[in-house]
């Protein structure tokens, strides 16, 4: 006689709007919904989650999860492995489940009641529609992410065939190289900065004359001495 496995189902957090939605994508669709799983084996509760330090594995009392809402209770059948191996298999599971392998669609809590539940010898695992909008929400990501390889590789078919990054890098180098003779044709840069230095000079001369700077200077100074005679007249009253 073996112990019995039981998958507990929770609606994912104790937000009111995700028991909601599951009740019309799951209760009246069938369609599955945002669900919580946990492997229930030997009186303790086990699940999988994300921290930043150490496993992400977690035990708890069966339908006591406090993070999220309970919903139900399957029983998937039994295990013949004893309570000694369970424990061991969890200190396996321990190492292998780290906080940071988590992901909300490949890697997470109902894939690790999945595989729970293979490794205690219950060859169906949880049922499909626990985890089925994430496999729905992970099948698109990889489905996405193949398009775009494949754009990408048509991309550099086409760029390959028809040489356009080296005919775009050829007509880049002309046009620099065109600019820069006429920059030398007619002494552009030199001009330039003769420009620049004359307009320099011109300002420094305007300056000196009129002690433009200097004055500066000694109204910045006044206004800290008056600035400072203020502060002392208001420290002695």
């Amino acid at each position: 006689m073996g112990e019995t496995v039981i998958v507990h189902v929770y609606d994912l957090s104790k937000s009111f709007v995700v028991p909601q939605l599951n009740k019309a994508t799951y209760d009246m669709a069938g369609a599955g919904g945002l669900f919580h799983a946990a492997i229930e084996v030997y009186g303790s509760e086990y699940s999988f989650g994300y921290v930043a330090v150490g496993t992400g594995v977690f035990m708890n009392e069966p339908t006591k999860c406090a993070m999220h809402e309970y919903r139900q209770a399957v029983t998937l059948g039994e295990t013949k492995l004893s309570k000694v191996q369970v424990d061991e298999l969890l200190q396996q599971l321990v190492g292998e489940y780290s906080g940071t392998s988590y992901d909300l669609l490949t890697r997470n809590c109902c894939s690790f009641s999945d595989d729970l539940a293979h490794r205690l010898g219950i060859e169906t695992g949880i049922p499909s529609w626990i985890n089925r909008f994430a496999n729905i929400g992970a099948a698109a990501v990889s489905t996405t992410a193949a398009a775009v390889d494949t754009a990408v590789a048509k991309a550099q078919a086409i760029d390959d065939h028809y040489g356009i990054s080296q005919k775009a890098q050829e007509v880049a180098s002309t046009t620099f190289a065109r600019a820069e003779a006429v920059d030398k044709q007619y002494n552009i840069s030199e001009k330039a900065r003769e420009v620049a230095s004359t307009a320099a000079s011109k300002v420094d001369a305007v300056d000196k004359q009129y002690s433009i700077t200097e004055k500066a200077k000694a109204m910045s100074q006044t206004a800290a001495q008056q600035a400072r005679k203020g502060l002392n007249a208001m420290t002695q009253k």
